[in-house]
């Protein structure tokens, strides 16, 4: 049980080992000794976790009851009297200890987790230095089938931990206790191997696990006995902005667990804890490489900057500046979107600067009326809180899988709805308590068609106009079922399961965002007439972007373009700044640059734009700088560095100002000159989001365009 704060509750006495200490009421007596820094032995607890009293280590003596009680199942009452340490607990406690030694395989020096191990840390304080009990020795498998992790049977000692945490934070429930007695073991889909389960790969398990149990495969190895640098960071894997916890030795990141926030989040997801530390470990681009005889060869960086400069002041380039372009992917600090225009503009002279995504980040701009600012969406805590989930061309548990848990926990703890609009099936298909599959590119019709039903049945309480109603489409309309691929009565069952929601929101994504403005003014319509705003004015609805900054990178404001308007033809030098970013370029983009004068990466690691790159740079990974971000939720930000990049690999301004430098021009970086002005807020605050419509859009246009379609 968390700690309940001092100012929400009602303060009482206890007396614990003759001192009088302070807890507060709907504390256990272990939230009460903690916070009074007295030790109380656990395994089984967790903090986060609902506490279950299985381990029996956090046994105390409370005056005036015959039978011990377990410290964090115990709720602490005024005028308690506790005693934590006598010779009585210290015994059975001990032999607790030796019992869990001896019902299993604990050879410590064989295991990964000795050094960092909870119950041999317990046997070192409570003097165990033999067990008086036959060792039952049992012969259990070892399940290696999972691509991260490993699960020793031999090394459990069944705390259910991990059975929790999956159930209670992650929402998956794949962990079970399976058989009875000494035969118990902590089993996946009842039986399965963990690798063909369904797992999400969260790793929350091998994180809570007191013992060796569990561990990661990517570094057990690595870990070692001594203590290790630990940095708090935000993890850059999408746009929701999780805390982590990092340890490094040297130049490597050895493991990433969860930093247990912002808000109430606990956990972390598979592409925050073990892609991220993939591409943070993965061979990494050393020094510049020139094009020489269609082979990239090594160079100086005196040689990149004087070969990109020559490129950038020769030829059409170097008399229309214009035909220079650079484009930053989304995924990178506004610290470097800044620096690039800031380079772009003072010593280039074009204004010629976008970003690597596709047509939704302008059209969100667009239909959010964004203007500098961050969208006025619903946040997490909002998505907790909500008693209908209607998710719109998103795949939740790949583009964000904490999220996704949020879903889960939400339909299975709170009885929540979910409803799945997508032409895809998703990760989360299976939870959906009623699903649309709607025709690509179909959805702004059918969710029109949708809040038209919901008016014309007076489903919802907010008043729409005669002229708005019938701007928007009918499911009258002929043909409407045969090209949206849903039938009227679908329309009415999702019309009726909105309206009949306290709290609905619409969680979006690039499906439907990447289908252009009057798709995303669709699902605001859908708010707007059925007056669904979060108390504090915001739309009942979360967009999950493509990458970890697009919500930053759209408060620079409309960018000059994105992938699927850039003119090839108007562009000789261009220059991509991807850092660790692997975009998903459309069909044929990289072949339709090829033919320019000078294509220009700035890397981390060798992808498939590198091939078409006539120079390469060399820039740092995700955990060799800091900087600026911007989540889904418009929270500021700011990521730490963890490890120093190789002395050859030089940092954004470094580089650019090198390239000046060649060019026989002067450039200083004045990131704070050119960042947004929204983003001048303190670090975990959240940013001026626009101000939110109160009218639906419509017009004859749209209103014929759409009928027109069906």
């Amino acid at each position: 049980m968390a700690e309940t704060k001092a100012q929400d509750a009602i303060a009482i006495k206890l007396k614990i080992n003759g001192k009088e200490v302070t807890g507060y009421k709907g504390q256990t007596v272990l939230d009460v000794c903690k916070a009074s820094g007295i030790h109380v032995p656990t395994l089984c607890h967790c903090e986060g976790l609902k506490p279950v009293g299985g381990c029996r280590l956090c046994i105390v003596e409370i005056e005036g009851q015959r039978r011990l009680n377990t410290a964090c199942t115990t709720p602490a009452t005024d005028g308690m009297v506790v005693a934590t340490e006598t010779p009585r607990l210290h015994d059975l406690r001990k032999r607790t200890l030796e019992l869990l030694f001896s019902e299993r395989n604990h050879i410590c020096p064989f295991c990964p987790a000795s050094g960092d191990c909870e119950l041999q840390k317990a046997g070192y304080e409570h003097g165990i230095t033999h067990v008086r009990y036959d060792y039952l020795l049992p012969r259990l498998p070892i399940d290696n089938s999972h691509p991260y992790m490993a699960q020793d049977h031999s090394r459990c000692i069944l705390c259910s931990r991990c059975v929790r945490v999956c159930d209670e934070q992650v929402g998956a429930h794949t962990l079970d206790l399976s058989a009875r007695g000494s035969m118990t073991l902590i089993a996946a889909d009842a039986g399965a191997p963990l690798g063909k389960s369904s797992c999400v790969s969260c790793g929350m398990c091998v994180e809570v696990c007191p013992t060796g149990a569990l561990f990661d495969k990517l570094s057990n190895r690595s870990l070692g006995r001594q203590e290790l640098p630990t940095t708090q960071t935000v993890c850059t894997a999408c746009g929701l902005g999780c805390w982590t916890s990092v340890k490094t030795r040297g130049h490597v990141v050895l493991q990433i667990n969860s930093g247990k926030g912002p808000g109430n989040n606990e956990i972390i997801c598979n592409r925050g804890r073990y892609d991220a530390l993939k591409v943070a470990n993965q061979p990494a681009l050393q020094l510049p490489q020139l094009k020489k005889a269609a082979e990239l060869v090594d160079v100086d960086w005196k040689a990149f900057a004087e070969e990109l400069a020559r490129r950038i002041t020769s030829g059409r380039a170097g008399s229309d500046p214009s035909r220079v372009a650079a484009m930053v992917s989304p995924s990178l600090p506004l610290e470097t979107i800044a620096l690039v225009k800031q380079f772009m503009k003072d010593v280039v002279g074009s204004d010629r600067v976008g970003l690597t995504a596709g047509p939704e980040l302008v059209a969100a701009s667009e239909a959010f009326g964004l203007n500098g600012k961050a969208a006025p969406l619903a946040r997490m805590s909002d998505l907790e809180d909500s008693d209908l989930i209607v998710g719109i061309g998103v795949d939740l548990q790949y583009s964000a899988p904490v999220a996704a848990s949020a879903v889960r926990r939400s339909v299975n703890a709170r009885k929540a709805q979910y409803v799945e609009i997508n032409s895809r099936v998703t990760g989360l298909s299976a939870l959906a308590g009623f699903r649309m599959t709607i025709k690509p590119g179909r959805d702004s019709v059918v969710l029109g068609a949708t809040l038209r039903t919901m008016a014309e049945r007076n489903l919802i309480q907010s008043t729409l106009s005669a002229d708005d109603v019938a701007g928007l489409p009918d499911t009258k309309e002929q043909m409407f079922e045969h090209l949206s691929g849903v039938t009227v009565t679908e329309v009415v069952r999702l019309a009726s399961l909105i309206a009949g929601a306290r709290r609905p929101i619409f969680v979006i994504g690039s499906g439907i965002t990447a289908q252009g403005t009057e798709a995303i003014e669709s699902v605001i319509n859908l708010a707007v007439g059925g007056n669904y705003f979060t108390a504090d004015g915001r739309y009942r609805i979360m967009e999950i972007p493509r990458k970890a900054n697009t919500a930053g990178a759209r408060m620079f404001g409309t960018p000059a373009f994105s992938m699927a308007d850039f003119d090839f033809q108007s562009t000789d030098v261009l220059l991509l700044f991807l850092g660790d970013d692997e975009p998903l370029w459309p069909a044929g983009w990289l072949e339709k640059a090829r033919p320019m004068v000078h294509v220009s990466v700035f890397a981390s690691h060798t992808q498939p734009a590198s091939e078409i790159a006539h120079s390469l740079a060399p820039v740092c990974t995700w955990a060799q700088r800091s900087g600026t971000f911007v989540s889904l939720e418009g929270r500021l930000q700011k990521t730490r560095q963890l490890v120093d990049a190789p002395a050859s690999v030089m940092c954004d301004g470094e580089i650019l100002k090198a390239v000046a430098k060649a060019m026989g021009k002067s450039f200083t970086p004045s990131v704070a000159a050119c960042m947004p002005a929204g983003v001048k807020v303190a670090e975990g605050q959240f940013v001026p989001t626009a101000e939110p419509a109160r009218q639906i859009v419509t017009c004859k246009s749209k209103a014929q365009g759409a009928k027109s379609r069906v």
